[in-house]
């Protein structure tokens, strides 16, 4: 998927690269907050009244 975390940035030119990590492992796991599906979400890109309302749908995801 196309997301800031799967973009790595060459800092002697600035050129933005795709990588594909869904094999790689968190390095950084309290970056993620669990919503209590099992699945873990960067809290840094995520709206804030799905933190505070602990609920996630499309509609919080743009």
């Amino acid at each position: 998927d196309i997301a800031a975390r799967n973009c790595l940035i060459e800092p002697s030119s600035l050129r933005v690269r795709l990588a594909d990590a869904a094999l790689a492992r968190d390095l950084f796991p309290q970056d993620y907050h669990c919503l209590g599906d099992n699945e873990n979400r960067p809290i840094r890109w995520m709206a804030l009244e799905s933190l505070q309302l602990n609920q996630y749908s499309t509609a919080s995801d743009v």
